[in-house]
């Protein structure tokens, strides 16, 4: 006959009836409790039914019989195990918690979350240093003057200057006139009196044709010239004037 190992803790306890009973518990946390008496017979009969299909025994098997130790829990019957089998006991406390476990790798990157709400705005800031002073820029276009501001207080006269140099005297106006046809061209010319000298000398036509142009010209110092030619259907009149003056010493 084999031998059994036991793989559980058990135990000699009396029972109810005075005689010792065992408690073992078997693997995958079975708590067993059964009667000496119990235990033998069940032996027994796990011992009987391995001699079916041959000599049956002359006699029945007693505790006796068995060596402490010796019956495996193999040598029994399924049933004889059922039978065997207890409830499942209280779970048992929790144990330590073991130690962490190495970093895993970084995970892949997750999409871009939705813009939050703009939070508050910021206390003002230390107004930092003034930066060097940039480049001119080109002259803005010119803008519109503003209106005139009122008059000023007259000031005090001024101190007198010095004498300036001799003005102007004798002025003298000559005028003259000379006929010109339709059609035609002419010109004229007048001198000022001895001791005097040529200011200015204008033109124009009679009959107030300013239209047609008119040509003057200082010729000499003391001479002016006019020419024009006559452009109209009509015969009209040259003119010439002469602004003279005395002159200087």
């Amino acid at each position: 006959m084999s031998t059994i190992r036991r793989h559980a803790r058990s135990s000699q306890t009396p029972d109810s009836t005075g005689q010792a009973s065992s408690e073992e518990i078997l693997p995958g946390r079975l708590r067993v409790r059964a009667s000496h008496a119990a235990v033998v017979g069940i032996a027994s009969l796990a011992l009987l039914g391995s001699f079916a299909g041959g000599a049956v025994a002359a006699r029945a098997i007693t505790s006796a019989d068995i060596k402490n130790g010796t019956i495996k829990l193999i040598d029994l019957a399924p049933s004889t195990k059922k039978a065997l089998r207890g409830k499942t006991g209280p779970t048992g406390a929790p144990g330590p918690a073991g130690a962490d476990g190495s970093l895993g790798p970084a995970g892949p990157r997750g999409a871009v979350g939705e813009r939050g709400p703009a939070g508050p705005a910021g206390d003002t800031g230390a107004v930092g240093e003034r930066g060097p002073a940039g480049l001119q820029g080109p002259a803005g276009p010119a803008g519109v003057p503003g209106p005139a501001g009122p008059a000023g207080a007259q000031g005090p006269a001024g101190a007198q200057g010095p004498a300036g140099a001799s003005g102007i005297t004798g002025y003298t106006t000559s005028t003259s006139s000379i006929p010109v046809l339709a059609g035609q061209g002419n010109s004229t010319t007048m001198s000022c009196a001895a001791g005097k000298v040529l200011m200015s000398v204008s033109g124009w036509w009679s009959g107030n044709n300013d239209a047609i142009p008119v040509s003057a010209v200082v010729n000499t110092s003391t001479q002016g010239r006019v020419a024009g030619y006559n452009s109209s259907a009509f015969d009209l009149s040259l003119n010439i004037r002469i602004v003279c003056v005395n002159a200087a010493p």
